[in-house]
């Protein structure tokens, strides 16, 4: 917060979530207003690979000890995703084409600057020694055009003749994203344009070895 700018009166709390960490941050938030604690706040999520590795925040040895006496054998998400392509009858086609039409739109709304208003640019440090930068503009994660044959093409991963791959799954990146809450009255306050309102909240336990359909029931 001191490093955007803000002043040091400003409260604020940093979670883990893992997923849905910034989600949870936007249930915080609006939580807060609807209590009448606040009447405005940021909610933000942040994901930063190049820099906090996968699973650093639970390092082998202590995830190993976990298991130890754990309930459930957990198992890596991507495996997961194939116990779940399993479980709803979901094909190694689907899930390409489901990629392929992801990037497609994507990359279509990019190019005709739907995410321009939603974007801002910053400067990101190619070479420490000599102090250069490069300006990142827009979402590098989008493959535009996306290849149907390429993505095809590609092996899967955690199950042989499964349909999780590179090409179909989500990648390794940096990014983040924020996003204002505020009560009616901040709205009439500050002069804000509404681009929504959040009217309920739900959050669910779920499967720890599946994992991934908790927003079944949460929905």
């Amino acid at each position: 917060l001191l490093k955007a700018g803000y002043p040091v009166h400003v409260p604020g709390v940093q979670l883990n979530r893992m997923c849905g960490s910034g989600q949870q941050a936007i249930h915080f938030v609006s939580q807060e207003i609807a209590s009448g604690d606040m009447e405005i706040g940021v909610a933000c999520g942040v994901e930063m690979m190049s820099v906090e590795k996968m699973g650093k925040d639970l390092p082998v040895p202590a995830f190993m000890k976990l298991l130890g006496d754990f309930p459930y054998r957990l198992i890596p998400q991507g495996q997961s995703a194939e116990k779940m392509a399993q479980k709803y009858g979901i094909d190694r086609d689907e899930c390409d084409q489901l990629a392929f039409e992801s990037h497609r739109r994507a990359g279509l709304a990019r190019d005709k600057g739907f995410f321009d208003r939603q974007t801002v640019p910053f400067q990101v440090c190619t070479n420490k020694k000599k102090k250069e930068f490069t300006e990142v503009y827009q979402d590098e994660g989008i493959r535009y055009p996306p290849s149907m044959a390429g993505i095809k093409k590609l092996k899967t991963v955690f199950k042989k003749n499964g349909v999780v791959t590179a090409g179909n799954a989500s990648q390794i990146t940096d990014g983040a994203s924020a996003v204002l809450l505020a009560s009616a009255e901040a709205v009439k306050k500050f002069n804000l344009n509404v681009r929504a309102r959040i009217i309920s909240r739900a959050v669910v336990g779920s499967d720890p070895i599946i994992m991934l359909d908790g927003v079944i029931p949460a929905t």
